[in-house]
């Protein structure tokens, strides 16, 4: 099923299901399954392809800012940061890199639909009214839902600590189209050519 056709993780987003709920099995079929439909995607996909399939587990999210039909998302990249650690500590420069980001930007346009919920133990999604409250998450697993030539949908699990404790939410967007500016290669440039000043 696709996004608006249920409220239940495990019609919409059957492979993050397991984030959620302890009782469900990823069976071993599902997963293959889905993994042909992702890698049969790569050219519909450009360079998102490179970022999906969890490739970006761990990766903090900067900012989502929604303004009528467009999306943005900036996501901190993980494998860049750590590259940069590794150049600073042989260069004695990991104090100035220490608040350095490394952000690529994702811009969907055309939003069709756009939420954040909590998954119930039995897969209900139930949307959060504020949105502000987990500022900042960590991307855990993502499924490409859905793609054709007008068409995207994408559901992502992300994780924010609130208070001592973690909790687990559900990202969904729909978009009519999207784009991704890696941005973080020329941060990591600068870093690589002596430029700290300029980070």
């Amino acid at each position: 099923m696709r996004i608006g056709e249920s409220n239940n993780i495990k019609d919409i987003a059957p492979i993050l299901a397991n984030v959620f709920m302890q009782d469900f099995v990823l069976t071993e079929s599902l997963l293959c399954e889905y993994q042909k439909y992702y890698h049969s995607k790569q050219e519909k996909l450009g360079l998102l392809y490179n970022y999906l399939n969890n490739q970006m587990s761990d990766y903090e999210i900067i900012s989502i800012k929604k303004n009528d039909q467009l999306l943005t998302m900036v996501i901190n990249d993980l494998n860049y940061c750590l590259m940069a650690e590794d150049i600073a500590r042989e260069k004695n420069l990991e104090a100035e890199i220490q608040n350095v980001l490394f952000p690529c930007i994702f811009t969907f346009q055309g939003i069709k639909h756009y939420s954040i919920s909590e998954v119930g133990e039995n897969g209900e999604l139930t949307e959060i009214s504020d949105y502000s409250v987990i500022s900042n998450p960590q991307i855990l697993f993502d499924q490409l839902i859905y793609i054709d030539k007008d068409t995207i949908e994408l559901g992502i699990s992300l994780w924010k600590y609130i208070g001592k404790t973690g909790k687990n939410f559900l990202l969904l967007i729909t978009a009519n189209n999207f784009e991704v500016l890696e941005t973080q290669i020329e941060q990591f440039n600068k870093l690589v050519n002596g430029n700290i000043s300029n980070l």
